[in-house]
This record gives C-alpha cells, structure tokens and sequence, in this order.
C-alpha cells in the first residue's frame, strides 16, 4: 500500500482514511410556480396566486425553496420604478397595496432555492380597481300619506 493512503472494502484508496457511503442531494434550479394570475381585489389593491413549481429542485428530498420573488411595475411609468417583494416559501397568495386607482400593472414572479434563482414567470397584466362614482344627489319626494 502507498504511504498515507488507506484501502477501503470495494478495494479504491482514499487520502485521508476515510471509507463509507454518503448520501448527497444535488440541487438544481426550480422550475416556474404554476397557474399563476394576478387580479383585483378591493380598490388599489392586486392578489396574486400560484401553485408550487413541478420541480423545486430537489429531487425527492426534502422541500428546498427559500422563497418567490415577486416584481411588479405600473404600466407607462417611468423607467426603474419596478417593485421586488420577497415571498416565504410556504406563500402562495399575495396582497399588493398601495397601488394607483385604474392603472394597469404588469408582474411576474419566480421560486428560489439553494442552488439558484428559478426562471421567471411571463408576465401578466391587471388592473386596480377605479374608485366608483359618488352617488348623484338624492331628493325625497312626498307621495302622500294615507293614514
């Protein structure tokens, strides 16, 4: 045997002595959160919903997502007005607030995990809720009494 290496069982060397098996999961990238929509909800405000990706990017392993990025902007605003939410990994709905009234807004949205960002989402376009009219001016008018 050569100085400073050790024989295992199945015959190989190994430098330091070590022998056995290990169990390593190899993470790749998540693939895209499913069925995912955004829709209004209440005035200046949009939901998002989604389903987990087909593959987190582990395998059979335990689940490895460390959270869902979500990036939304107004359409027609200026440049570098994107906004960017961190979701938990757990999240599969969302409120967005604080949103103009009747604008147009366009998000997308992509799981994390340990190994890598996964690809984003195509974009989809909602729009917050327009605030309804005040009601016209109510008059009470007198049909009679018959008492």
């Amino acid at each position: 045997m050569t100085a400073g290496l050790s024989k295992c069982a199945d015959g190989t060397q190994l430098r330091p002595s070590v022998c056995g098996v290990a169990n390593i999961t190899i993470l790749d990238t998540p693939t895209m959160p499913l069925n995912w929509a955004m829709r209004p909800v209440g005035l200046s405000r949009l939901q998002i919903s989604f389903a987990l990706p087909a593959d987190t990017g582990a395998g059979t392993s335990a689940f490895p997502l460390l959270r869902y990025d979500f990036e939304y902007y107004q359409v027609g605003a200026e440049a570098g007005t994107t906004k960017q939410v961190q979701l938990g990994h757990t999240t599969v709905t969302h409120i967005t607030e604080g949103l103009t009234l009747g604008e147009f807004y366009k998000g997308r949205l992509r799981a994390v995990n340990d190994a890598d960002l996964g690809p984003w989402t195509e974009y989809v376009q909602a729009r917050a809720l327009l605030q309804p009219d005040a009601p016209g001016q109510v008059q009470a008018a007198n049909a009679g009494s018959s008492f």
